[in-house]
This record gives structure tokens, sequence and C-alpha cells, in this order.
């Protein structure tokens, strides 16, 4: 009867019957620590999975791997393993593949185990899944756990580390590994700049720097990259760098943090996984740092994203590039294979508060909610506090036929990262719209207008995209502080806290915008100058890329 049950509640909300969202969840338990030590077991392996140095002619962490040497190795352990299938994410501007492995039980990794975890982790994202289905799904659903290195090329040993995870956990049969592969898949992306770790440049081909593309998905590699994470939705997150600073960093990270990152995402990166690195490495008697430098706050990282937009732990891990290869090699590694495995041992307690946080969202949007500003770390001071005044609506006006291109790249945007927009059929009034960098009054808005509703899961997403402000906590930052997506574009849009109940139609997901057309019309050649003695590469970069691929001259 309880499975019949279950199995009639899964179907009413496959098939989109409005459900009341559920509760949100208990509060968090102090984490569980592994049952089988991480690090102390002793690995046990198969033999059935080859060594790097049988692929490659040498062990991992000897030197670091080229990009042809990565892809060689990852394909050669998922053809021999049948815990693990690969895959491209997207192909650089240079032709490189970015491939990426899943890791987990054979039975999780076929095509219908995989499709059966993401059907039941977008049930547990969905805020009006009934709590006692939420509940069973947070006990019998893999947590889905990514590590990806070297998104900075000239950052290589987060991609060494990440390929000796992916052997370990391919061919290992103790219960070190066993607890990872049991509760969780693993989605390993070794190199997600592979044109700069080709030439040892910190970015890509154009000059981007793929840590700051994030939100505006440019290029390819980041926008195939986000394309798999929407696929395949991460509680954790570990974006593993190098830096010019000695011994480790790892969170708890400064101040400011962005507030409309959880609770849960904080905790989840300051009191499980944090603690257990800082455990670890004091144990081990590795040197690191926490609590500076590192902000979380620019919503265009490689832990802000992942934390803001699908509510995991985004977790920046940066080792020393001056030390030796095998030992940022090994940390990195270890840092990675802690993290799984504390990640999977409290895999059931993390879903079902994921869970709660998705709802949590939908409720703060239905009530007007924003997440205040707060200060993490001891002998800080909250400097700016977020505005108390209902926020429930966002609206983006498109009534300038010469900002059509930039509305529907605004929109598409949105809906790129699972957001629902609106468009009005008939003019709605607004009893207190308030217009970006103006005060709140009655307006009239037009049909057409689009209109972004922060009663959904997404809230959190909606409000970093369209804020009219950061409203930075504190009065230090480690690089970006405003990134309004309307004024980045120079629309005009606004906001409301009123309660309305707008005459609206779901905006269907939009193709990209049509290529713009080079100024002055025809088609010159153009020669660029670049002089590479110069360091001005990303403006450089930048402007072959427009000429290149946007103006295609």
């Amino acid at each position: 009867m309880r499975r019949a049950r279950l199995a009639a509640m899964l179907l009413l909300v496959a098939i989109g019957t409005p459900l009341a969202p559920a509760a949100s969840a208990a509060p968090a338990a102090a984490p569980a620590p592994p049952a089988c030590d991480p690090v102390r077991t002793p690995p046990e392996l198969a033999g059935r999975v080859p060594t790097a140095e049988q692929v490659l002619g040498f062990p991992l962490g000897e030197r670091d791997v080229t990009v042809a040497e990565s892809d060689a190795y990852l394909r050669a352990v998922a053809a021999a393993s049948p815990r693990v299938v690969a895959g491209t994410a997207a192909v650089s501007w240079q032709g490189r593949p970015l491939r990426y492995a899943i890791v987990g039980r054979p039975g999780n990794v076929t095509p219908a185990g995989l499709a059966r975890i993401r059907h039941r982790t977008a049930l547990l994202r969905d805020p009006r899944t009934p709590a006692p289905l939420a509940a069973h799904l947070a006990k019998t659903t893999p947590a889905i756990l990514w590590v990806a290195g070297n998104v900075h090329g000239g950052e290589e040993s987060g991609t060494d580390g990440a390929l000796r995870v992916l052997y370990e956990l391919a061919d290992r049969r103790d219960c070190a590994a066993g607890q990872i592969l049991d509760n969780a898949i693993v989605v390993l992306l070794p190199t997600q700049n592979p044109d700069g770790r080709e030439a040892d440049t910190r970015r890509n081909a154009y000059g981007f720097d793929l840590n700051r593309d994030w939100f505006a998905r440019t290029q390819p590699e980041t926008d195939g990259k986000l394309q798999l994470l929407r696929h395949y939705p991460p509680v954790l997150f570990i974006d593993a760098h190098e830096m010019s600073r000695e011994s480790f960093f790892f969170p708890p990270n400064a101040d400011p943090i962005y507030h409309e990152i959880t609770d849960e995402s904080v905790d989840w990166i300051n009191n499980l996984y944090g603690a257990a690195m800082a455990a670890e490495f004091t144990r081990q008697g590795i040197p690191f740092f926490n609590r500076d430098v590192y902000d979380l706050f620019y919503m265009g990282y490689g832990d802000t994203v992942p934390s803001t937009g699908f509510t995991a732990a985004g977790m920046t891990y940066e080792k020393a590039s001056g030390d030796p290869t095998p030992r940022r090699v090994y940390e990195q590694y270890l840092t990675q294979w802690v993290s799984l495995s504390w990640g999977a041992a409290n895999a059931d307690d993390v879903l079902a508060r994921w869970h709660g946080a998705w709802v949590e969202a939908w409720r703060q949007g239905r009530a007007g909610e924003l997440e205040p500003n707060e200060i993490v770390n001891p002998g800080n001071e909250l400097v700016t506090q977020v505005p108390d005044r209902p926020l429930r609506h966002w609206f983006v006006r498109a009534d300038d036929p010469a900002k059509a291109a930039e509305v529907r790249a605004l929109v598409r945007r949105l809906q790129r990262m699972d957001v629902k927009v609106y468009k009005l059929r008939k003019p709605l009034a607004v009893p207190d719209y308030k217009a970006y960098g103006r005060a709140p009054r009655s307006a009239v808005l037009p049909a057409g207008t689009y209109w972004v509703p922060m009663a959904q899961a997404q809230k959190h997403w909606v409000q970093a995209m369209l804020n009219e402000d950061t409203y930075t906590p504190f009065p230090y930052f480690y690089d970006v502080t405003g990134w309004s997506n309307p004024l980045l574009f120079n629309l005009r849009g606004g906001s409301s806290g009123a309660v309305l109940d707008p005459a609206a139609s779901r905006v269907w997901p939009l193709g990209a915008p049509a290529r713009p057309r080079p100024p002055g019309g025809g088609q010159p050649a153009v020669t660029l100058f670049l002089d590479d003695r110069s360091t001005d590469i990303e403006s450089g970069g930048w402007l072959r890329y427009l000429l290149e691929q946007v103006w295609r001259l």
C-alpha cells in the first residue's frame, strides 16, 4: 500500500498536478562522520582498471598531464569500468573537448539509472513535491556530487587530483570507496579550460577568464558546463584552483557572502566540508588557511553560482602553485576524496535539507522576503543591510524596439537557469512600482512586459540576476560587487512588493538572439595588431572575439 501511494504521488507530480509545497526540512543535526575512514582505510584495488602509468607511461603526480593525456586516461578508465560513463560537455574554441565522467554503482550509471536519478532529483528540487515523498526520495536517491578542475589553464593540479579520484572510484572495492558509491554519483570534469591548459595561460583562447563568465555564459566552455549542471544538479560542487600564496585554502570563505546564498549552503560549506578539511589537514600536519582573501559574493564564480543557482555547497579549493607537483596533486586529491566521503556519508540529511531549501525559497518569494545580509566571520561588523521592503515581482519592459535583442537575451539567460518567465497579456496597474534607480510610485505596465515572480523555486537566482543593488554587507571584496543584468543590458524595468495577480502567459524557451550586424554595414576585412609583450590579453582577446565570433569579420 505504501509503495502504491508513493507511486501515485510520483505520477501526480510528474504530470504537473498543482500541489501545496511541503513543509521545510527540520534544522540540521551535526554532520555524521563517514563510517569508514576515507583516508586511513588501506585501498583495496580490484585490478580491473588500468593505472595512469599503464596508459600514459608515468604515474599521476609525477608531472602535470597534458589535455590529450587527461582525455586519454579518462576514456581508458571509462572503457574498463562498468561504474563509469564518459561524455563531452562542450568543445572549446580551438576544438578541444571538455571530457567528463560520471561514476557510481553500475546500476546507477546506465541510461535508465541516470534518468531515474535525474527524475528523483527534479522532484527534490520541486517545492510542490509532498513532504512524505520528499522524505522518501531523500533517503533513497543518490546525491549528485561534482568535482571540476583547471578552470584557469595554468592551475593544473586539480585535473590530476580528479583523475586519481576517478581511478580509485572505478577500481577500489574497500569500504571507503563503497560508501561514496553507495550514496552518490560523482560527476568529474577534470579540465574546464583545455585551451588555457594547453597554452599554460589563466584564460581561454579569447582571453576570457572562465571563472568570471558563469552567469553570462559567453564562452562555449562555460555554457556547456552549465547545461551539464542543469542535467545533473549538484549538492556539492568542488572548483579546484591554484594560487600564488603558500599552503592551501579551503572555506570558510571571507566576508562578504551574497545574501541570497542560503543558510543551508553556508552551513554545508563551513561546517560539513570545511570542518572535515580542517580536521584532516591538521591531522596530517598540512598547512592551510581560511576566512581570508576569497569571498562568496560575485555571481560569476564556480562556488557562488552552484550555491545560489543550485543550492549546492560551492567549494573553492586553492593550492599553492609553487609547490612540487606530487604535493600539489596529493593535496587536491585529498580535498576531493574527503569532501566526497563526507557528502556521501550525510547524503540523506543533505538531500532532505536541500528539498527544504527549495520549499523555503518558494515561501519567501510568495511572502516578498529577501534573505538578510549576515556576517559569517568573527570580528567583522555588518555595514549594509538589505532594505526592509517586500519584493514579490520583477518586471522587464519590452516596449522599446531598439532593445528587443537585449530583452530577448536577458529572458533567455533567465530561462536557461530554470527561471519561470511570463508575459503580461493585459496592462497591469502596480501601486508601488519601483523602476531601477527611482523611488516607488504607482504605474501601469503595458501588455507585453515580462514578469518574473519571486514565488518560484529559483527565487534566489532571480534576485541575484535582477537585483537593483547587491547591498554589499562588508567593506571588502575580492572582485566584482555589481552585476544587475537589466542594468548591464541598459534595459528598463523594476520591482514591486504588492500582492498582484497579473493576466500573463508563460514564455516558453527562447532561442538565441539573431547575430548583430557589424557597424557601418558591409563586410570589411579587419587587421588586429596585438603586441605580444603587452599584458592586455583580455582586451585584445575580447576584441578578437567580437570581430570573429559575434560580427563574423
